[in-house]
């Protein structure tokens, strides 16, 4: 099986079918859907169950008590069967050639040096993309390579390989239910480059229930996963300056959480130290004493 495509998914079964259509109009059939119920409490069984007896597509169907999206994402990775696997959120939906242009361009990777595909997010309304064009003429690099040498902003989709992913699950922390995934794939880059995609292959809708539209006050409840996550970031970073914001960012966050770093924190000396003396000042400008604002 070429793809596996999981979704998390707590008190989503409004949108749900949403993604079933565009699924189920996929060109190129080659996939699995796994949806983690992730505790949700209205009648997201009921409608799972209504799809797989359809039988359009193969949906696979797991539940858990409610740990966060990371959870529920890991969750879906140890039972992928896909040789790729992408997350594609509740609320989301793909677009109808998504599957089959991800595996025309994976033929044509090298697949002991690329770790999967990045491909451009766009909008539900007009399909057109909501980040940044790549540079002229590159057809591979890294997330963080992306950001840091080409200045690239906004949202992709990341297909990666599910060997990679179930060696590499996103951090769990006792008490938090989320962490950035930017933690994870931070550490991924250093295994190789992904081949890049030029069309919008995911379709996305910030809707205010949803995670980015609450993205603050997720990152200052989950303050723990969000020191790990800057600090990965510190570590991979490949410019100064960035592996001091980041140490600075991990630092106020794990001030934040009023706990002892929960992970390991033995690299960049000096960036570290910089980030210990530079914390407070940053949570003075963030205002993240006086909470969510």
């Amino acid at each position: 099986m070429f793809l596996s495509i999981i979704t998390p998914s707590y008190n989503r079964a409004y949108t749900l079918e949403r993604l079933y259509a565009s699924l189920v109009a996929q060109i190129n059939q080659d996939f699995e859907w796994i949806i983690v119920n992730d505790g949700s409490t209205d009648n997201t069984e009921e409608l799972i169950r209504t799809l797989q007896q359809e039988n359009m597509i193969s949906i696979r169907y797991f539940y858990q008590e409610n740990g966060g999206k990371q959870r529920a994402h890991n969750k879906g990775i140890q039972e992928a069967l896909g040789e790729l696997s992408v997350c594609v959120d509740s609320d989301d939906a793909l677009s109808p050639d998504a599957v089959d242009n991800a595996k025309q361009i994976w033929s044509n990777c090298d697949k002991q040096n690329h770790i999967g595909i990045l491909a451009k997010r766009g909008d539900f309304e007009k399909h057109e993309p909501i980040c940044a064009d790549w540079p002229d003429a590159l057809e591979e690099c890294t997330m963080m390579g992306l950001q840091e040498k080409y200045g690239f902003t906004g949202d992709t989709v990341l297909f990666f390989k599910t060997s990679l992913m179930k060696e590499h699950p996103f951090a769990e922390f006792d008490g938090e239910k989320f962490v950035p995934e930017d933690s994870l794939y931070a550490d991924l880059d250093a295994y190789g480059p992904m081949r890049l995609s030029k069309d919008v292959l995911y379709y996305c809708e910030y809707l205010p229930d949803g995670l980015t539209s609450n993205y603050r006050r997720l990152l200052l409840n989950n303050p723990m996963g969000t020191s790990f996550c800057y600090y990965r970031r510190m570590l991979r970073s490949g410019d100064l300056p960035n592996r001091i914001k980041n140490a600075i960012i991990s630092q106020a966050f794990l001030m934040q959480s009023g706990r002892k770093a929960e992970y390991p924190r033995n690299g960049h000396a000096i960036e570290m130290m910089l980030g210990w003396l530079c914390a407070p000042l940053y949570r003075k400008l963030k205002k993240m004493d006086e909470g969510e604002k």
